[in-house]
């Protein structure tokens, strides 16, 4: 199963087109014919992830438009929960998303479907999103609802006898537990045109998850932080989770076509997650108008869930357990910047190609480095409360390619 920093990157990656194609359907016009090719590329804290992605769009007369999008990851994972608890592995994963929109006079409606799937994990999603145009177009008004249904699964691999399996048979204190997860997102959006030059955007979002919420790969650690020595235990999470999280967006056109875009959003949840992002950016275009440079910077930053702990003093030692580095209290600092270049073919086809590139740097306040370290030059285990505060960084590259017509 994935880690939830995986899971954001391909989930950014495949999501690039089902955004890119509703964004640009809530303006009262439906968008033009497209095809995008991507390949992505991201390498951090032991992890890989590349591979291909693919949008189609297609009109079909003034008030309909279809949509495809799918991408294909190949995995290789070596990352500090894997190496610390089980060891390295590889997969493919697989995503694909049609959509449909229809245009009824200031009105977008959009449905979408998304699967992804791979070896223990199976995620199926429905969308709908309503947009409407009002007060001459300068006001956009944006409704959505998607539901979720994920089926969790455990890979077993036995060495000794050399077989794997897979399970979803899993046991919380003595009982036995779904492994279904089923997810409700409800989204607000109100877009703004104040002026010619500056156009601002809110957002709202409520969030509720319930069913199996955990990593069944993972574990927390608990005993005596002088020690070396350590015991193990299997995490132990609440079955529900409600989150909500506001959004704000300027962005303004300067005299010479380039813009800068300010953003702020902050969230929180029932699990005791508290986090705001922000983020700049900036995009200049070139004196050929063909080519334009994008350079962005964002910061986050993260409150731990009341149940996280990098060590718990003894086993069972509170109701609820959990050590995932991303339910820990830490920030990351990404600096982004991309390069287009776009070549008109004839008056209505223009082909583009843009390379992207993403540094990511993550500094963990609460989650401890317990893998082994070298002194004297053998490999040597420190007690918990010397062991250095984990952090790493990661590097994303991008490169697509695009045909309007």
């Amino acid at each position: 199963m994935q880690l939830i920093m995986v899971k954001m990157v391909r989930y950014s990656l495949a999501v690039i087109a089902v955004c890119l194609f509703h964004a640009s359907a809530m303006a009262g016009v439906l968008p033009e014919d497209r095809v995008d090719l991507l390949g992505h590329n991201y390498q951090g804290g032991g992890v890989k992830v590349y591979g291909p992605a693919v949008l189609i769009r297609k009109k079909i007369g003034e008030n309909i438009a279809l949509n495809i999008s799918g991408d294909e990851d190949f995995v290789s994972s070596a990352s500090i929960d894997v190496v610390t608890a089980a060891s390295p592995y590889k997969e493919i994963r697989k995503q694909w998303s049609p959509s449909v929109s229809y245009l009824h006079g200031k009105t977008t409606y959009s449905l979408s479907y998304l699967k992804s799937q791979e070896p223990d994990y199976l995620s199926n999603n429905g969308s709908f999103t309503i947009s409407e145009d009002m007060f001459g177009d300068l006001t956009t008004i944006t409704f959505g609802f998607t539901r979720g249904w994920d089926h969790v699964r455990q890979h077993l691999v036995d060495k000794a006898k050399k077989t794997s399996t897979f399970t979803d048979n899993f046991i919380e204190n003595g009982n036995k537990v779904t492994p279904r997860l089923d997810r409700r997102d409800y989204r607000i959006g109100l877009t703004q045109i104040l002026t010619k030059k500056l156009i601002v955007t809110a957002n709202y979002e409520s969030a509720a998850l319930e069913g199996f919420l955990r990593n069944p790969y993972r574990r927390v650690r608990y005993g005596d932080a002088n020690a070396t020595a350590v015991s193990y235990q299997s995490e132990l999470y609440p079955h529900t989770r409600s989150s909500n999280a506001i959004g704000l967006e300027s962005r303004y056109y300067l005299n010479y076509r380039a813009s800068v875009k300010l953003g702020y959003r902050y969230y929180s949840d029932t699990w005791g997650i508290r986090s705001t992002t922000a983020d700049i950016e900036y995009v200049h275009p070139f004196e050929s108008k063909h080519l334009l440079t994008e350079f962005g910077l964002r910061y986050y930053t993260q409150k731990r869930a009341t149940f996280y702990s990098d060590l718990f003093p003894y086993a069972d030692a509170q109701n609820f357990l959990a050590r995932d580095r991303e339910l820990a209290t830490f920030n990351d600092v990404t600096f982004h910047v991309a390069l287009t270049w776009k070549m008109p073919i004839n008056t209505k086809t223009v082909f583009s190609t843009s390379l992207m590139y993403d540094r990511i740097q993550y500094n963990y306040k609460d989650f401890r480095d317990n893998r082994d370290v070298l002194v004297a030059g053998k490999l040597t285990t420190l007690a918990p409360n010397k062991q250095p505060f984990y952090k790493y960084g990661a590097n994303v590259l991008m490169l697509q390619a695009s045909l309007t017509y």
